[in-house]
């Protein structure tokens, strides 16, 4: 069954969407690390023929683990580094079940498929972490399965809504299948066909699902292809679309990849203009989805399969050519300002070689993307973290010139220019209550952008009033992508000041529920500033430094950190 399903690997890519290296690719991109099973990986394991990374946790499929038994791995980050939190089996595991063909993660949810389970009917295998623990939840059936429907063939979480694909379904006319999860209990909510389906249209071989819209990919191997777009309403799913290259031909294989943002869904194309490959780009409007871009190689060339794996995040998509350079393969970013799509970047392993089938898998969230290589090192396989540009962040701290608390531009170090929003009721935000019941709070928009054009869309509340200023941050936007709200947060400076104008006493106060609270008192008799840190599930730490100590608090790819 293995070796049957790695010829069909040739052509095939699950989108779901080690050694610490800082290597640089184009525009930014660096190449952050490298992940490998590092304890139990083999020849043929084919670690990384499925990646999905969703925040800090990154899971990578290894369909030939074990003889073909098949294992997830689960990695999460820590600053900058990355390292394995659990190895993801399923409880009935057999041989030739490849579970980890297709991965995907969203929060701490793990969707796992395993599509030669029970004579190829095929199963997909819920995990869900509490703390840094991983439990198997459900594992998950079609209601109507049959043999050799490979059912688990590609995968797709969002929320509590998870889609799997069975390309092989009804004379590979193929299905996918909708379940959604009430408390822990995961149900069938819907079965999904094409319109138009037909034998061998392979309907499922790709699915990606993003709130209330699924995109299934029908590659159709006697014909150009299509993706069809479901939408949800209530619990009923509808075709809205069904999506075609414009340019499209026989054997393109349109269809083969997709993935789905918000309005924006990529539909990759590996065969088309002599196996080269290409991207299409489809937004929607109302209910009405057109195409708006063609994305290709600046470099590509024959039989590059560029398209064999795409993911899209806000305005960034990723696309990978896992043939591109005698198999060495390369990665692709491409970028969004306002309609217009443009290759910022080719990504490459630093270590690469040929064969290693770097791109067979992608997957990207906010400026981060994983690089799937099953190919490294005789089939072990490997998997590549880059950071995606410089991605600007912001520094929040207090100014002791102004006495205020300011943002500030990291990259540049430049304070960052904000406008004053108003309240849904129109009011000045001055008159209105926070959601501590305090008046005289501002509520401001601060726009960031770094050198590679990446955004940062920050909102806060602050407050200045004598000789006492506070911060609190509601939520960030990085590249038009999604709103992160922030958990409870306050940012609390009060000061006095000499004659002179010289600070004498400085008292700063940040606390980030369930993260931190850290307080700061410099003296300037004393001429020295006392620090106290509370860090969760640490020891409390204190301690004293020379001269004044400014607070910083940090934004860090939706997160809050600390510095001083």
């Amino acid at each position: 069954m293995k070796e049957k399903f790695k010829k069909i690997l040739l052509v095939l890519c699950i989108v779901t969407s080690g050694a610490l290296l800082f290597v640089s690719n184009a525009a930014g991109a660096t190449e952050e690390q490298k992940l490998i099973a590092a304890l139990d990986g083999a020849a043929n394991d084919d670690f990384g023929n499925s990646v999905s990374v969703y925040g800090d946790t990154a899971v990578i499929g290894a369909y030939g683990d074990d003889v073909g038994k098949g294992s997830a791995y689960v990695f999460t980050r820590s600053g900058s580094t990355w390292t394995q939190q659990a190895k993801l089996n399923e409880s009935d595991g057999e041989v030739n079940d490849l579970f980890g063909v297709s991965v995907s993660v969203y929060g701490d949810t793990a969707v796992i498929g395993a599509m030669g389970d029970n004579n190829s009917r095929g199963s997909a295998y819920v995990f869900t972490r509490s703390g840094s623990t991983w439990i198997q939840q459900a594992e998950l059936k079609a209601s109507d399965g049959a043999a050799s429907d490979d059912f688990g063939v590609s995968v797709s979480v969002y929320g509590d809504t998870a889609v799997i694909g069975a390309w092989s379904d009804d004379g590979e006319k193929g299905s996918a299948y909708v379940f959604t999860r009430s408390g822990s209990t995961w149900t069938q909510q819907a079965k999904l066909n094409a319109s138009d389906g037909a034998r061998y249209d392979e309907f499922g071989v790709s699915v990606s699902v993003y709130g209330d819209t699924a995109v299934i990919g029908a590659d159709e191997l006697v014909n150009n292809g299509s993706a069809y777009v479901f939408t949800r309403s209530g619990s009923t799913w509808t075709q809205q679309a069904e999506l075609n290259a414009s340019n499209g031909a026989i054997y393109d294989r349109f269809g083969f990849s997709v993935s789905v943002y918000g309005d924006t869904a990529v539909i990759g194309t590996l065969w088309n203009n002599d196996h080269k490959g290409s991207a299409y780009v489809f937004t929607r409007s109302g209910s009405t989805w057109t195409q708006q871009a063609e994305l290709n190689a600046s470099d590509g060339a024959s039989n590059d399969f560029f398209g064999i794996s795409v993911s899209v995040y806000g305005d960034i998509a990723v696309i990978g050519a896992n043939d591109d350079d005698v198999g060495n393969g390369s990665a692709y970013v491409f970028t969004r300002s306002g309609s217009t799509w443009t290759q910022q970047a080719k990504l490459n392993a630093s270590d690469g070689a040929a064969s290693d089938d770097f791109g067979v898998s992608v997957s990207v969230y906010g400026n981060t993307a994983v690089i799937g290589a099953l190919g490294d090192d005789r089939n072990k396989g490997s998997a590549y973290v880059f950071s995606l540009g410089t991605s600007p962040e912001a520094d929040i701290r207090f100014d002791p010139t102004s006495k205020d608390i300011k943002v500030y531009n990291k990259e540049t170090g430049s304070e960052a220019s904000y406008i004053i929003l108003p309240t849904k009721k129109g009011k000045d935000r001055k008159e209105m209550p926070d959601e501590d019941g305090e008046k005289g709070w501002e509520l401001r928009q601060y726009m960031l952008n770094d050198t590679a054009s990446n955004s940062l869309v920050l909102v806060l509340e602050h407050k200045k009033e004598g000789n006492e200023a506070m911060v609190k941050v509601l939520s960030m936007q990085y590249n038009s992508g999604e709103v992160l709200k922030e958990v409870k947060n306050k940012m609390q400076v009060e000061y006095s000041s000499g004659r002179n104008g010289a600070l004498k006493e400085l008292q700063q106060d940040i606390e980030v529920k369930k993260l931190f609270n850290v307080e700061a008192k410099y003296n300037a008799q004393k001429g020295k500033t006392e620090i106290k840190v509370d860090i969760e599930g640490q020891k409390e730490k204190k301690e004293t430094r020379e001269g004044i100590v400014i607070l910083e608090l940090l934004t860090d790819k939706g997160r809050l950190k600390l510095r001083y």
